[in-house]
């Protein structure tokens, strides 16, 4: 079982390095080898050890579903301003005035697109690589 877990995590490696694997996927492989080994150790004789990397494991894939979902909403985000991933603070202050000139209430638009574009300019703020 060492060696086969050994090799698991040379290709698990060579895989990520030449970007060939990445995000979810990876979490997934790297929660499944500690989960692997958390059976080895669970059953071998260490149940303490086992059962902390369970916990581990489940950590692991809890926050790769966390990510994701932060990631989908900036995504969206982004979309809603019609930004790119590398826009600055005052490129989405910009995207964010442009759009709200035509999705104004006062403008023929609505409360709930105005509601989207401000949730929208607000996370990517947060997020905004300061220059």
């Amino acid at each position: 079982m060492s060696i086969a877990l050994v090799l698991l995590i040379g290709a698990v490696a060579w895989l990520r390095f030449s970007a060939r694997l990445s995000g979810a996927v990876l979490n997934r492989l790297v929660a499944a080898g500690i989960g692997l080994l958390a059976l080895r150790l669970g059953f071998g004789g260490s149940p303490p050890g086992g059962l902390a990397l369970a916990g581990l494991a489940a950590a692991i894939l809890w926050s790769g579903g966390e990510r994701t979902a932060r990631a989908a909403a900036e995504a969206r985000a982004r979309a809603a301003l019609g930004v790119g991933a590398t826009a600055g603070a005052e490129d989405i202050r910009a995207a964010y005035l442009k759009r709200a000139a035509t999705a104004h209430p006062d403008r023929g638009g609505t409360d709930a697109a105005m509601q989207e574009l401000n949730a929208a300019r607000d996370l990517l703020l947060r997020r905004a690589p300061v220059r």
